[in-house]
């Protein structure tokens, strides 16, 4: 706890006290940015107690969705948590947000502020929702996230089917902000979404890549990497014994239909592509430790990669 804080002070409480006070100490003249980041709904989980008992109350008898079962490993997704304390964490971030929004509107700001709220990754427990794969996991269910975009009388209200990544977040900013790009800059592969936000451009097919190099069972995740194509064809590449797989997500977005061997040169395509990828990034990384440096016999294995490459940049292409 910092030197001017409350005891027993809570801690969304005091991120949206300094949240508010960054807007009153901004420069009037100039356009402002605040990046806030919740700890909440991460664990250790840690409620109000009024909220918890209010929540303890409603949850009462409802019933625990029970795990999900890996199709390919056998291992149990997490079952729903009927949790009265992490509700009651959920409402103290929707009280956070609603404060700032207020606050915005008190200033007279609100009207020309683009308000960004992105979850940065899938469920910790099974929702009953058809998506595979929880948080950890490169199936839709860990990388399908929420994303909310609000800057009234620029953004028109509605639902986008439009795919995006975090990526874009950078190049968006700067486009609102107005900040020249160099024409050859290629620092991000992210794009700017003011022009579908504003006026309903049609965001272009693009190639989106993952990697997760980490066994996780238990949220559904073996490791692996993934491309995702223009038209939806989406291919997972493991580092482990396990056969590739292949997915359109127009038309499967559960990825319960494996359509390696109905697509074998759509499948190879995809793999080329996203080996040579993962080439020419891991021979710059430099080389893990810990539990994932078990896995790099796997991964330099999967992708032909010399085990020196991570050491002293070296590496096929």
């Amino acid at each position: 706890m910092r030197a001017e804080g409350k005891e027993g002070e809570y801690l969304a409480d005091r991120l949206t006290d300094e949240a508010i006070k960054l807007i009153d100490q901004r420069d009037p003249e100039q356009p402002f940015y605040l990046n806030f980041w919740h700890y909440g709904v991460h664990s250790p989980h840690e409620a109000k107690v009024d909220k918890v008992a209010k929540y303890t109350e409603i949850l009462k008898g409802q019933k625990r969705i029970p795990p999900m079962s890996d199709p390919v490993t056998g291992a149990k997704y997490s079952g729903q948590v009927t949790s009265p304390v992490y509700a009651a964490m959920v409402e103290s971030i929707d009280d956070s947000v609603g404060r700032v929004v207020e606050h915005l509107k008190a200033e007279g700001l609100y009207e020309n502020t683009l308000i960004v709220f992105y979850s940065d990754n899938g469920a910790t427990r099974s929702t009953g929702e058809p998506l595979r794969g929880l948080k950890n996991s490169l199936y839709e269910g860990g990388v399908r996230v929420p994303a909310i975009f609000n800057w009234p009388g620029k953004i028109e209200s509605g639902v986008s089917s439009a795919r995006i990544w975090t990526l874009d977040l950078f190049r968006t900013m700067l486009d609102v902000a107005a900040v020249d790009v160099p024409e050859d800059y290629n620092g991000n592969e992210g794009m700017s979404l003011l022009p579908h936000l504003s006026s309903g451009a049609k965001v272009p097919g693009r190639e989106f890549y993952w990697s997760f190099p980490e066994d996780r069972l238990g949220w559904g995740q073996r490791a692996n990497a993934v491309i995702l194509d223009k038209t939806g064809m989406k291919y997972h590449l493991f580092f482990g014994d396990y056969e590739p797989e292949l997915y359109q997500l127009n038309k499967d977005m559960t990825e319960s239909t494996n359509l390696v061997t109905q697509f074998p040169e759509r499948a190879k395509q995809l793999d080329r592509r996203l080996k040579a990828r993962m080439r020419a990034l891991y021979p710059g990384m430099p080389k893990p430790k810990g539990e994932f440096e078990v896995l790099i016999p796997r991964i330099e294995k999967v992708l032909g990669i010399e085990s020196e490459s991570f050491d002293k940049g070296k590496g096929s292409s």
